[in-house]
């Protein structure tokens, strides 16, 4: 027996909780079809900074996202890769300094209509009784202008109603306000707050529409007629192996007010459980990833039906431990065939760590979905290892994503980080 293992992070998140909880048996071989996989950039610690934790957003050709750590300062970056005649370069947009402009960024960026970047950082900003030395965390904005980009704190978490220690990534609607999650300690070991943030001039209003839940990693989803959905890791049914198994919710606005509906509530057996990822809006209903239960015990990929005011739930397809993967732990992206792609952990040729795959998976034609492995990281030097965050898809069907470890020059545990491109 083994236990599952991700990159150590500067604080100790759900991921790392409950997957250092989970012990499976490894016994997995490769399965990687023909890949074309690419590492776009390899991350050097200084100046560029190192171990991405977030996935990445796509604007006119270019991905933005965040390092956790490395940087000038060791407290992470914002980073644009641009592409060129020549390959991709990286540019550092932003240094983050640990004080009152926050540190340590997890959850990925949003742009607005106006090419304004956002985020989040899991440090820094105000210090109070519950982050009394490396500050709570905060909601940042990026403006760009001739000179450069220049940061402002557009909410500073006090761990108190608000929360604090933001995980999750940032959406926004088409009015241009922002929704997160934030955690209700400095673990995320108790329920904290979805909250919105909307534009007053110059100035944010911020308000929490939802407490008393457990948001998972990843991207609200929202629905043209601004209804919102996430994922709850904990919660709802009992008798789970994290005990309670999890539940997707759904929060809609009536007036001035917010209502907080439990959507579906995960239950033990082959449905799956403890979805660590938020879910994603697709053609014909919700879709998501649960990192836990199912035939194999190993999760499952789900959809969600929306019939007559009722949620049902049907298991797309369940690992099993075996060579294709297990334990999703990311979002889910659609492309525009109907195929679904994310990322599971596997064992890899990682010296004994858990190297991940992306997978995809493809619509039934008259039969059941079927999976193949797309990447399995680790299979050649330097490639990364140690997905994080969500897959981007772009209009023709290329993947990107991030590595924590590994890139160029590295093999096994080594190396800061990659960028990387698939080609399906």
């Amino acid at each position: 027996m083994s236990i599952v293992r991700l990159p150590k992070t500067k604080f100790s998140s759900q991921l790392c909780m409950c997957l250092a909880l989970t012990a499976v048996t490894l016994s997995l071989a490769s399965n990687a079809v023909a890949q074309t996989e690419t590492v776009l950039y390899s991350f050097k610690n200084s100046p560029d900074g190192a171990h991405p934790q977030s996935g990445l957003v796509l604007r006119d050709g270019n991905l933005y996202g965040t390092t956790g750590f490395g940087g000038e300062n060791n407290e992470g970056t914002v980073f644009e890769l641009r592409r060129t005649a020549t390959g991709w370069a990286e540019k550092v947009l932003y240094k983050f300094t640990g004080g009152s402009d926050g540190g340590s960024p997890y959850g990925a960026l949003t742009f607005d209509n106006s090419g304004n970047l956002y985020g989040t950082t899991t440090v820094g900003g105000i210090t109070s009784g519950d982050c009394p030395t490396s500050g709570c965390g905060v909601v940042f904005e990026l403006t760009s202008s001739p000179s450069g980009w220049t940061e402002t704190v557009i909410h500073s978490f006090t761990g108190g109603s608000d929360g604090l220690n933001p995980l999750a990534d940032l959406a926004t609607d088409r009015l241009g306000n922002i929704y997160g999650a934030s955690c209700g300690d400095q673990y995320c070991f108790t329920a904290g707050n979805v909250f919105e943030l909307m534009p007053s001039g110059s100035s944010w209003n911020y308000a929490v529409i939802a407490s008393g839940v457990s948001p998972s990693n990843g991207k609200l989803a929202i629905d043209t007629e601004g209804n919102l959905y996430g994922a709850n890791y904990f919660g709802g049914n009992d008798g789970c192996i994290l005990t309670t198994c999890g539940t997707v919710f759904e929060l809609s606005r009536s007036g001035g007010s917010w209502t907080t509906t439990t959507s579906y509530s995960f239950s033990p057996g082959a449905s799956g459980s403890n979805p660590f990822a938020s879910v994603t809006l697709g053609p014909s209903g919700l879709f998501g990833t649960a990192q836990l239960g199912g035939s194999g015990n190993a999760g499952t990929v789900f959809e969600l039906h929306h019939s007559h005011g009722v949620w049902s739930e049907t298991p797309l397809y369940a690992f099993t431990d075996g060579v294709n993967g297990y334990e999703p732990a990311a979002a889910v992206v659609i492309d525009k065939s109907g195929n679904v792609f994310s990322w599971a952990l596997s064992d890899g040729d990682c010296d004994g760590d858990n190297c991940g795959l992306v997978f995809e998976l493809s619509p039934p034609n008259g039969g059941r979905w079927s999976e193949r492995v797309v990447h399995n990281f680790g299979s050649t030097n330097g490639d990364g290892w140690g997905p994080y965050g969500s897959l981007t898809l772009d209009s023709v069907g290329n993947l990107y994503g991030v590595t924590f470890d590994g890139g160029a020059g590295s093999a096994g545990g080594s190396g800061n980080g990659t960028v990387y491109e698939i080609t399906p």
